[in-house]
């Protein structure tokens, strides 16, 4: 989601997911956003060199807030293949909407993230890593974990809670 940026790993995503369609018919990648620094028809090339056995869908434009909430209640996973992140919002969406989610094993992510509890992480960068992650989600009951995302988040997340640890940082000051 949002911008299609490098340091989000889209070409990792698009390597892995090309054994993923070699492996297994289950599988079908949305990829939503706008491209930047790169142009529509360059992106469009890239996924052409790809075999996706038709399983591959998009949406290069600005999303909506509809759209969005389409998106989020139509998937079932949601793969963040980030390689450098200091934060991620769509993760903390994607728990909101209680879908599991597969992330990089970069230290942000895995901050909220137990692996096969409430998602899947993989090796940072590596597609093989990615793939394997992305077919071992046939093996778990997806939307019990994505409801596991769901309660994690409410209960890491709560402003009442992070507003007393700010307050409590700024007073040891």
């Amino acid at each position: 989601f949002g911008q299609l940026k490098k340091v989000k790993g889209i070409d990792i995503l698009l390597e892995a997911f090309e054994i993923v369609c070699n492996k297994s018919l289950n599988f079908e990648l949305t990829i939503v956003g706008r491209p930047w620094k790169i142009s529509k028809s360059e992106i469009l090339e890239k996924f052409k060199s790809f075999k996706f056995n038709d399983s591959l869908n998009y949406n290069l434009n600005f999303v909506s807030d509809t759209e969005v909430t389409n998106y989020y209640s139509n998937c079932d996973i949601v793969i963040l293949p980030y390689t450098r992140i200091y934060n991620s919002a769509v993760m903390l969406l994607s728990y909101s909407y209680g879908r599991t989610v597969i992330t990089s094993d970069l230290p942000p992510f895995l901050d909220r993230l137990e692996h096969k509890v409430n998602g899947f992480c993989f090796k940072s960068g590596d597609p093989q890593s990615l793939a394997e992650a992305i077919l071992s989600t046939l093996d778990f009951d997806l939307e019990v974990m994505g409801e596991k995302g769901f309660s994690m988040i409410q209960n890491r997340n709560d402003w009442k809670m992070e507003s007393r640890k700010l307050i409590g940082f700024f007073q040891n000051l």
